[in-house]
């Protein structure tokens, strides 16, 4: 089909589209479906002259009817748009909630032994991490070594201790939660110590007869 038979098929098309509009506009006034607003612009174009009237109404219908139709069809794009977008929100929040799953999951593969932030695979590694703080701080002061002793310490005993909670834990699976772990007790001449090296201190400077 050529070019001017494409414009022709689309123009005829059009023609019996609006043949059935105004179709549509004729029998509302027939069956006493008028407009009042739309009439009262009718009949001011047709400068109060009902028969014109009539005649402008129609016309004034049909775009009218014209209107409704696009208006609905835009609705119906932008509803499938907001429907589109929906579906991409949804497909983006399960894949967020996927990949957290997944971190959650790498995450919970890693030892409790974390300094610095950095959370390790094992012992091992956060001992080989820790060792070369150890190497990068001989240079500096003694106040800066005890520093970073200190915090490798506390970094040691908290895994150690979370760790025993889980141990703890999962031996004790429904007894009363009111339980906690069992601490080791280091106690001499009726005082109990929180830590080891509490208790070593106190034997340190209370050296028995």
């Amino acid at each position: 089909m050529g070019m001017f038979d494409k414009v022709k098929k689309t123009t005829i098309k059009s023609r019996l589209y609006e043949e059935k509009l105004y179709e549509a506009a004729l029998e509302e006034v027939e069956s006493g479906e008028i407009r009042k607003g739309l009439y009262a612009k009718a009949l001011s174009k047709a400068e109060g002259d009902k028969e014109k009237a009539d005649g402008i109404y129609l016309k004034l219908r049909v775009q009218s009817i014209m209107d409704d139709i696009e208006t609905q069809q835009i609705n119906e794009r932008e509803s499938a748009k907001a429907y589109e977008a929906l579906q991409e929100s949804k497909k983006i929040e399960a894949t967020t909630v996927k990949a957290n799953k997944s971190k959650a999951a790498k995450e919970k593969k890693l030892s409790k032994y974390a300094i610095n932030g950095i959370k390790f695979r094992s012992k091992k590694d956060f001992e080989i991490y820790t060792g070369e703080l150890k190497k990068a701080a001989e240079k500096s002061s003694p106040e800066d070594k005890e520093a970073l002793d200190k915090r490798i310490k506390e970094a040691i005993e908290a895994a150690e201790t979370e760790i025993d909670e889980k141990n703890y834990s999962s031996s004790h699976k429904g007894e009363d939660s009111s339980y906690h772990i069992k601490e080791k007790k280091y106690s001499i001449d009726g005082i109990t110590f929180n830590t080891k090296s509490d208790f070593e201190a106190y034997i340190a400077s209370h050296p028995q007869s």
